[in-house]
């Protein structure tokens, strides 16, 4: 009966740990809500000792790049995602947003509210629009169309993210950076299609950026 007792403790008190963070990330999230619009518009000059800048290949949500090149962060991040523009575009994009790189990274690198924000990074995401087929045993679509053919073109590309760092602190622009997925390969299998489409790794980044 104890022992039993004593796994439900630790099962409720792991439950408890796993709902807090979204829980209190949720709550951070929304202390940033009147600085997005604000955060999204701010153009700052360039730094007058020079811009980081270059376009970073990444392969499976994985890239190498020299930290050496990297700008170089002041204090906490905040990432705010622009706003997507164009007819086919969901309307939640119409907005700023948090960013999800945000929410991945660790508490000695996330802001917690804007008056922790030492480095901005403005990202704005795309894609890469190329031609792929999805293997013609199992068809894109999910009911079949009466007339179609089986090799039907999947909506396949390149991921991309173009981030923008800015020292919040001195009000300068010191990076300008794109991460760019590769390209699809001719023929892509119905299963395959996600681990295609893996967003750029954008936390991954800015947790390689050296502190200034």
């Amino acid at each position: 009966m104890k022992k039993a007792l004593v796994i439900l403790l630790v099962l409720a008190g792991v439950a408890a740990a796993l709902l807090y963070r979204p829980l209190m990330l949720g709550r951070e999230a929304k202390r940033f809500a009147p600085k997005l619009q604000e955060y999204e518009y701010l153009s700052c000059p360039p730094d007058p000792a020079g811009v980081s800048e270059g376009v970073l290949p990444f392969a499976s949500g994985t890239f190498t790049v020299d930290a050496a090149r990297l700008p170089r962060r002041s204090g906490k991040v905040f990432v705010v995602r622009l706003r997507k523009t164009g007819t086919l575009v969901f309307a939640e994009d119409r907005v700023p947003q948090v960013d999800d790189a945000w929410y991945e990274l660790g508490g000695d690198l996330r802001a917690s509210g804007p008056e922790e924000v030492g480095t901005l990074v403005q990202a704005a995401y795309a894609l890469e629009e190329g031609q792929a087929y999805v293997d013609p045993s199992r068809p894109f679509q999910g009911v079949p169309i009466p007339g179609a053919r089986l090799d039907v073109k999947a909506v396949l590309g390149r991921r991309t993210a173009t981030l923008k760092v800015i020292d919040l602190q001195r009000k300068l622009l010191v990076g300008s950076w794109k991460l760019v997925g590769e390209e699809p390969p001719p023929t892509v299998k119905r299963e395959e299609i996600d681990k295609m489409m893996q967003p750029p790794p954008v936390a991954a980044f800015l947790k390689a950026l050296p502190q200034r």
